[in-house]
């Protein structure tokens, strides 16, 4: 979708930042030329949209300037822990008015299917979401970290509708989505299997790639700027940060959108100089060899 440039503003964690921060956030996004918020139902237990939604109720507007892209499929237990994932007709229906609600709005741009749930049938999650569609609810839709075969499957429920956007945890600490192609037919030492093709399946099908979590060490494990056993990592962002006039962020995110401009980093920082850093990195464009070296330097094996 074009309009929503290389970067989206990610509300995952928001329990330090109050309404009135939250609005300067938004309005400082803005103004650097951010034009997506991520959010997701989950987020904080429902409080992340809670809060965004107080911040658009603030200042009447504000919510019509970004390109509001949700998540809807993680039910969680009453110590907001996950208890299971959900793609029935009824769960669907109920979490997107539980978010229109919470986020004071009357649509999203974006709904995201969020995690994979075995049991969804193509039918019933196509019903709900043309039901969304029709009722001016939900205007596109997508999935986040799904397997290509899942994808094609509930794609045969949708008719005229499309998934438009794939969601997954992207990064010099997590390069799974690059290392299952660079390392075709060879096992690498750095990162595990993702899911086989998905990145070449993203270019076929022009969707748009959103990388979340994108200096995150596997799944929370650390970051990768300050990670001791990223310390070649380190070394590398600092020789080329020299060299581009930019910060290790801004290279660790150039390391992400370089491969293909359909890419877009999910930021989940509410420090705007950390924002400014990224997002500068998104505008830079490393060589090819640049670009190997880094993903050499963070543990992967190039054959």
């Amino acid at each position: 979708m074009t309009g929503k440039g290389r970067m989206a503003l990610g509300l995952m964690r928001l329990e330090k930042t109050s309404v009135d921060q939250l609005v300067t956030l938004l309005h400082q996004s803005y103004d650097l030329g951010i034009r997506e918020i991520d959010i997701a139902d989950v987020y904080m237990n429902g409080q992340s949209e809670q809060k965004l939604g107080e911040a658009f109720a603030k200042e009447p507007g504000l919510r019509d300037r970004f390109f509001l892209q949700t998540k809807a499929g993680i039910v969680r237990d009453s110590a907001g822990n996950n208890s299971h994932y959900d793609f029935s007709r009824a769960h669907i229906l109920e979490a997107v008015d539980g978010s229109l609600k919470r986020l004071n709005t009357d649509h999203v741009d974006s709904l995201l299917l969020h995690r994979p749930d075995i049991f969804a049938d193509a039918n019933e999650v196509g019903e709900a979401l043309n039901e969304l569609h029709r009722q001016g609810k939900v205007a596109h839709f997508g999935v986040s970290n799904f397997p290509i075969q899942m994808i094609e499957y509930l794609s045969k429920g949708l008719g005229e509708l499309k998934f438009e956007t794939g969601q997954y945890q992207i990064g010099l600490g997590h390069a799974n989505l690059f290392a299952d192609v660079v390392n075709t037919n060879n096992l690498n030492p750095g990162h595990e299997s993702l899911a086989p093709n998905l990145f070449f399946y993203f270019k076929e099908k022009n969707m748009d790639l959103e990388a979340w979590s994108p200096l995150q060490v596997e799944f929370f494990k650390g970051n990768v700027l300050t990670d001791p056993g990223y310390s070649k990592t380190q070394a590398k962002l600092r020789e080329l940060a020299e060299k581009y006039h930019s910060t290790p962020s801004g290279i660790a995110t150039s390391f992400i959108t370089t491969p293909w401009n359909g890419i877009r980093v999910v930021t989940g920082s509410v420090n705007i100089d950390h924002i400014k850093e990224a997002l500068e990195g998104t505008a830079i464009r490393l060589s090819k060899a640049d670009w190997y070296s880094l993903y050499a330097a963070s543990g992967n094996l190039l054959p």
